[in-house]
């Protein structure tokens, strides 16, 4: 897998955040792919449970954008430090941060997404 490939996939699943299109968003993934998010708490697997998960994140926003601070690439995976703002429902401002760590299959599509922050401290902010 070529890093172009990777950094395609990673670019395609950062937009998707940025427009709040779930369908492209879950498309970064395998049909079997699994996302530990966060790292810690339940895993999801599977394009109807990660709709649903990501969903239900998404709508909790007006707007989102999470953003590529620094990239690293290796093998057929990558872990990114991203930054995330956004504006939810509340019309509240948040700012939050964490790192993602990729592992692609072969058909370069996200098997496994382990997401290292803290969920807690964005909806604090988000429905305050």
């Amino acid at each position: 897998m070529t890093p172009e490939t990777i950094q395609a996939l990673l670019q395609d699943f950062f937009a998707a955040a940025g427009r709040k299109d779930i369908e492209a968003w879950v498309g970064c993934f395998a049909e079997d792919g699994v996302s530990h998010d966060p790292v810690g708490g339940i895993p999801t697997q599977g394009h109807a449970n990660l709709h649903q998960f990501y969903g239900s994140i998404f709508e909790s926003f007006d707007r989102i954008e999470l953003t590529q601070d620094s990239t690293f690439l290796s093998g057929s995976g990558a872990a990114v430090k991203w930054t995330g703002t956004g504006r939810g429902k509340s019309g509240r401002e948040v700012l939050f941060d964490g790192i993602y760590v990729f592992e692609l299959n072969e058909d370069a599509k996200i098997q496994l997404l382990l997401a290292y922050w803290d969920p807690a401290e964005m909806l604090t902010e988000l429905l305050q």
